[in-house]
């Protein structure tokens, strides 16, 4: 039995009136702390390298460089998987996400882009905030704008061109709202961006049909209206001579100055651990028992975090879809000090970067501190499987923090 000496009740009244006094500066002026909280969001932007992309000067990034030169060479009647001038590994499915933007110049597309990105993260961190702190939701999404801005996915992304952002906002009121036709519309937009996620609708096939169908029909719909721009022989195109190497192909050696740091696939945190050969046939294993879990056991949340691990195509910045996942699970293990540590610790593996990784020699002690991401995404899914009954009351119920 634990005894409360006078210097515990002491400290436990103190915190309890810390709390209760900035409870109370929240309650009364939680409007100007948002606007406070939103400038300091606008100045972290402007210091960053993320408002280079708005300056005339600047060149596009490297990814929508790729995919830009991919979708105009689409249009103008060329298969961009046999046009050596026009490399990219995604699927034709992806180019269906940038062909809007191949109708604007270089600078438009850049710029347009990257204020989409901002909004989505923000209206994202909106959801959120909406689900679980509904009576702070204006104040509560601007400190998680600012959280999600902090994390080097999100940043990186913008810079390389991806509209992750815009996907992640998809992704969040896919988890946040009610299992329905609109979160499976919902869900099928963001496997448009990223294909690996239409992988998360799976859970929904003998649980939710209706949302299973909607994500399906979806996707299916905007690749047969696109059909005229991506034919369907780029898919064959695709499947001909891409798919089997990204998905399959076994990993190269690990160069020794090379740890390929910002590939945090499975393929490659195996190759930077000098275990390349074991690579295939374990990838093969918990590939079917990753689809054995979707299928039966697995829920939403869960099945977002997986879908990304399992991907053969996994970039740093990726790990910015895992954001609404690790804030939803803080009120289910925020009481729970040993997964309160875990949490903390995934999460900065998730969302930092090390510089001096970029030009480390690949040892096997450097090859696992790279591989951080990754490894930060294992723990996630440790904790979102053991706290999935909470999740899903927190989800389903809207209670808040």
């Amino acid at each position: 039995m634990r005894i409360l000496t006078p210097q515990i009740v002491y400290m436990s009244r103190r915190m309890k009136g810390i709390k209760n006094f900035l409870l109370s500066i929240i309650r009364r002026h939680h409007i100007i702390l948002s606007v406070i909280v939103f400038l300091i969001y606008i100045v972290l932007i402007y210091q960053s390298d993320v408002s280079s992309l708005f300056t005339a000067s600047a060149i596009l990034p490297a990814d929508l460089d790729s995919y830009y030169s991919s979708v105009r060479s689409a249009l103008s009647g060329n298969d961009p998987y046999s046009d050596a001038i026009y490399h990219t590994s995604g699927p034709p499915l992806v180019l269906l996400f940038y062909l809007p933007f191949a109708f604007l110049s270089p600078a438009a597309a850049r710029i347009v882009l990257t204020c989409l990105n901002l909004l989505g993260g923000a209206l994202s961190c909106f959801l959120i905030a909406k689900k679980m702190w509904p009576t702070y939701a204006l104040l509560a999404s601007s400190v998680l704008n600012v959280l999600l801005f902090l994390t080097f996915p999100a940043r990186h992304g913008i810079l390389m061109g991806q509209p992750l952002l815009i996907i992640l906002a998809f992704l969040t009121y896919t988890m946040v709202a009610p299992s329905t036709f609109s979160s499976g519309v919902s869900l099928g937009f963001a496997a448009i961006g990223k294909t690996y996620l239409g992988l998360a609708s799976l859970p929904w096939f003998l649980k939710n049909k209706r949302a299973f169908f909607a994500c399906f029909v979806t996707v299916l719909f905007f690749i047969v209206l696109a059909f005229p721009v991506i034919k369907p022989e780029y898919y064959l195109s695709y499947v001909d001579q891409k798919l089997a190497g990204v998905a399959f192909g076994a990993p190269s050696p690990s160069p020794s100055t090379n740890l390929d740091y910002l590939n945090q696939s499975m393929r490659a945190v195996f190759s930077r651990l000098h275990i390349e050969t074991l690579f295939l046939p374990i990838y093969k294993l918990i590939l079917v028992a990753s689809l054995c879990y979707l299928f039966f056991f697995s829920s939403i949340v869960s099945a977002v975090v997986i879908s990304i691990l399992i991907s053969p195509i996994v970039w740093q910045y990726y790990f910015v879809l895992l954001f609404p996942v690790y804030i939803l699970l803080l009120p289910c293990i925020i009481k729970h000090r040993m997964s309160l540590v875990v949490w903390i610790f995934s999460f900065l593996l998730s969302f930092s970067h090390f510089a001096f990784l970029d030009h480390a020699d690949s040892t096997f002690l450097n090859g696992l501190l790279a591989s951080h991401n990754f490894l930060g995404g294992i723990l996630l899914l440790v904790l979102a499987i053991k706290h999935s009954n909470r999740l899903k009351v927190v989800i389903d119920n809207n209670a808040p923090v």
